[in-house]
C-alpha cells in the first residue's frame, strides 16, 4: 500500500482503515523490496530456461541449461516444442519472488487503466511475440498469466494474495535487503571564508 504524501492528512487514516483494518501503526511506508530488479541465481536460471525454449534452442542449447546443477526439477522435464502463438503455461507453475512482484505491479496498473486497456501481451496479441528477435521473459510471463486467468481474474488475484501473505514478493538477494543511499562526502570547511554580515549572529 502506498499513500501519497500529497493527500490530505485527514484522509490518510480513512484510507488506512478502509484497506488495512486493524492496522495500529500510524505510518504506512514504502517497502523498497517491492521494486528490486536484481535476480537471485535460481531466478536467472528460470528466465534463461524459458527464453531459450521460446526461441527454439537458439543461442545456448536447452539441454545444457536443463542439465546444469542446481536447476529446479520443474525445468528438467521433457522439453516439447511450442506451436506457433502457443503460450507456455508451465512458467506459472513455480512463481519466483521476482515473478510475483512483476505480476503484482501489473495487476495494480490494470486497476488504474479506467478507459484504457492493455495492448500487449494479451490473449489476442500474444502471437506477435514470434516476430520479436528475443522477447522479454516478462512478456512471456504476462502472456501466460493472461492466458490462464483472463476468464477468471479473481483466481489470479487470489493466488497473488496468497503469495504476498507468505511474503514471497519481499524475498530479495542479500545485497538488496537494505535501501542503498548515495554516498555524500562531508564538505571540508572553507578557509578564509567570511560570513556575510546579514547572517552573523547579532
Amino acid at each position: 500500500h502506498h499513500i501519497s504524501s500529497s493527500g490530505g492528512v485527514k484522509y490518510k487514516q480513512d484510507i488506512v482503515d478502509s484497506h488495512l483494518p486493524g492496522y495500529l501503526q500510524k505510518n504506512v511506508g514504502l517497502d523498497h523490496r517491492l521494486y528490486v530488479k536484481t535476480l537471485r541465481p535460481e531466478e536467472t536460471k528460470k528466465q534463461e530456461c524459458f527464453l531459450n525454449r521460446f526461441t527454439k534452442h537458439q543461442g545456448t542449447p536447452m539441454e545444457a541449461i536443463l542439465k546444469e546443477d542446481g536447476l529446479p526439477s520443474l525445468y528438467q522435464a521433457e522439453v516439447k516444442p511450442l506451436e506457433e502463438g502457443e503460450v507456455d503455461l508451465s512458467i506459472l507453475d513455480d512463481l519466483t519472488p521476482c515473478d510475483v512482484r512483476v505480476l503484482v505491479h501489473s495487476e495494480e496498473e490494470l486497476t488504474q487503466t479506467e478507459t484504457f486497456e492493455r495492448i500487449f501481451p494479451t490473449i489476442h496479441t500474444r502471437q506477435y511475440m514470434q516476430y520479436m528477435c528475443k522477447p522479454s521473459y516478462y512478456d512471456l510471463l504476462l502472456a501466460a498469466w493472461e492466458d490462464k486467468y483472463a476468464d477468471c481474474p479473481g483466481k489470479g488475484l487470489l493466488r497473488l494474495h496468497d503469495e504476498c501473505v507468505k511474503g514471497t514478493h519481499l524475498e530479495v538477494p542479500d545485497s538488496e535487503k537494505k535501501i542503498k543511499t548515495p554516498f555524500k562526502p562531508s564538505e571540508a570547511p572553507r578557509k578564509n571564508f567570511n560570513i556575510p554580515h546579514i547572517f552573523r549572529d547579532k
